[in-house]
């Protein structure tokens, strides 16, 4: 248990101050990932939490934590606004990549088995389900924040729209549902970017934001959000070196309606037939899945994909230069976003 807390903590060493967690933070995640069973034996508890160890294990890169230092650069709330924010998202983030891969029926993650391939379906949402109880439980440490209950309400359904994009993924895919193009958006920004967007709201109730360009940081996290998503789907069929972590066409084994895919059956209806049928059985089969991806390049869903992503890399760099210049954000945009796996990217 005590490895699985040292672990958080230097996950969440990340800090707007530089510095590193106090005391009152190291007993708040003992609080948080202990559970008191009226009983002495930790065993029980130990198991509940190995899941989540092995998840740790193979390091994140902290892109949300980084995200939400950058973004308090510019909207200056305080510490304790930002430590609720980086415990709770954290949290959420982590719980979501557990539960996302059992319903995606995952292989690999960060180059690893997934979490449920190790400790089996139950363990996991045994961890998810306890999980999103320590969630809220940060939250009501918090509940002095909140007292307008219309900033409560509009909280929760931001809450919700993290766990929708999910909700609405799983449902296309298990239900041979292409979405429109449109519709594939909405999902993105409410799956992929969801968690910034909570962290703006928050941010912007309780930070210093008279002289910021918000509507130009919002349409910034959005097209983020919608440039991190297109890409990832673009390096999931394309990519070599996506290939040896997540395995190969990973997207179409897993039957899911990503970018090109959508521009392909929305618009090339005899193709798209043919790809739908494909994605139907779920198949690992190279030769089928390079037909596939061949059907989609020959379609132009490709070039397509490649296009998008030029136009949200564009609306963000024209968003960013409104804002003033902010060292954090730049650095994270070229470790996070404009990485060497992207396709615009020699």
């Amino acid at each position: 248990m005590d490895e699985v807390i040292r672990k958080i903590e230097e996950e969440l060493n990340i800090r707007s101050d530089g510095e590193n967690l106090q005391k009152k933070d190291k007993e708040e995640i003992r609080r948080y990932i202990n559970i008191n069973f009226p009983i002495d034996d930790v065993s029980v508890e130990e198991r509940i939490v190995e899941p989540m160890k092995y998840l740790m294990s193979s390091h994140g890169k902290n892109f949300r934590q980084k995200m939400l230092i950058a973004m308090n650069f510019w909207m200056k709330a305080s510490e304790r606004v930002t430590n609720l924010l980086s415990k709770a998202g954290y949290l959420v983030h982590n719980v979501t990549l557990v539960l996302d891969d059992i319903q995606d029926r995952s292989l690999m993650r960060r180059g690893k088995p997934c979490t449920h391939l190790i400790y089996g379906n139950g363990k996991c949402i045994n961890l998810f389900h306890f999980l999103v109880g320590s969630t809220m439980s940060i939250t009501t440490q918090y509940a002095d924040l909140f007292p307008d209950k219309t900033q409560m309400r509009f909280l929760s359904m931001a809450g919700r729209d993290i766990v929708l994009g999910q909700v609405m993924d799983v449902y296309w895919r298990d239900n041979y549902i292409c979405p429109t193009e449109g519709e594939y958006k909405l999902m993105v920004i409410r799956k992929t970017g969801s968690i910034c967007l909570l962290f703006y709201k928050v941010l912007d109730i309780y930070g210093r934001t008279e002289d910021l360009d918000k509507h130009a940081l919002l349409r910034l996290l959005t097209c983020l959000g919608l440039y991190f998503q297109i890409n990832d789907d673009y390096i999931n069929l394309w990519s070599v070196e996506y290939q040896k972590t997540k395995g190969f066409c990973e997207d179409i084994t897993e039957g899911k309606f990503s970018y090109p895919i959508v521009y392909v059956i929305n618009n090339f209806p005899e193709e798209g037939k043919i790809i739908k049928d494909i994605l139907s059985q779920r198949t690992r089969d190279v030769e089928v899945l390079t037909y596939c991806r061949s059907i989609i390049e020959k379609c132009g869903g490709q070039e397509y994909t490649r296009n998008a992503i030029h136009k949200y890399k564009n609306i963000i760099l024209e968003e960013k230069a409104k804002l003033s210049y902010n060292a954090i954000f730049e650095e994270v945009l070229q470790t996070e976003f404009f990485t060497p796996e992207s396709p615009l990217v020699i």
